[in-house]
């Protein structure tokens, strides 16, 4: 279903229609919308956050000043749950939301622990600007763990996975080019992978060793962040 959000048009599927539209009342000031996002979601929110390096007292403080933080303007002017633009669950969104407050919240209080350097000067995403950042402050992070991923990736490796996921080219192609049966492409890019997925969470922990980060998160993290950076950007 295509639904208007303000100026931009965004396709919401069907099984996050639901939540958009609770979002949609709860951004109308709707109370009975906003006493059901909280009350759905109070719990799962603060569990996921004690199993991310939270502490009790911690996940739910986080969570109390979180329902009003969502639909109070932030640095960039705009309402953090008006960023919800229904291409994942509601409570994915608030999730991600709520974490990076932990962050900021355990970054404030002095035991944000940076071993690694911030940045190489290889960039593999446009930038944000510094309002838009401020607002996911883990998507800083996750920038310079991808970085750090690419930079300890061995050099064929690195090429043969550019080929395949920048250029698509396919294994039959990347066969002929390299001269390697279907077999050893299979497992160099399979290697690659998980040589890519650790590097990024070793990254994430000598920097954040509090941050219990799985890798289904970083990616949810990745994608659910950057959606809502560059939905924000249009408007």
């Amino acid at each position: 279903m295509e639904v208007n959000l303000n100026t931009p048009r965004v396709f919401v599927p069907d099984q996050y229609l639901a939540d958009f539209n609770l979002v949609e009342r709860c951004l109308q000031n709707d109370p009975a919308a906003l006493a059901e996002l909280q009350q759905t979601n109070r719990g799962p929110v603060a569990a996921f956050l004690n199993t991310r390096g939270a502490t009790s007292v911690e996940a739910q403080e986080t969570v109390d000043m979180l329902w009003a933080d969502l639909v109070m303007p932030t640095a960039s002017g705009r309402f953090p749950l008006s960023r919800y633009n229904g291409q994942c669950s509601i409570l994915t969104f608030i999730n991600i939301v709520a974490l990076n407050k932990l962050h900021d919240r355990k970054k404030a209080g002095g035991r944000h622990d940076r071993r690694y350097p911030s940045r190489d000067a290889v960039e593999f995403a446009e930038p944000v600007a510094d309002s838009k950042l401020s607002d996911y402050p883990l998507l800083e992070l996750a920038r310079d763990a991808v970085a750090f991923g690419f930079r300890q990736c061995e050099a064929e490796a690195f090429v043969i996975v550019h080929l395949q996921y920048y250029h698509d080219l396919d294994r039959d192609d990347l066969k002929h080019m390299f001269q390697y049966s279907e077999s050893t492409i299979r497992r160099k890019l399979e290697d690659a992978r998980e040589n890519f997925r650790k590097n990024i969470l070793s990254y994430v922990h000598e920097r954040d060793p509090w941050l219990e980060l799985r890798w289904e998160d970083f990616v949810e993290l990745c994608r659910t962040t950057t959606l809502n950076c560059l939905a924000s950007s249009e408007h």
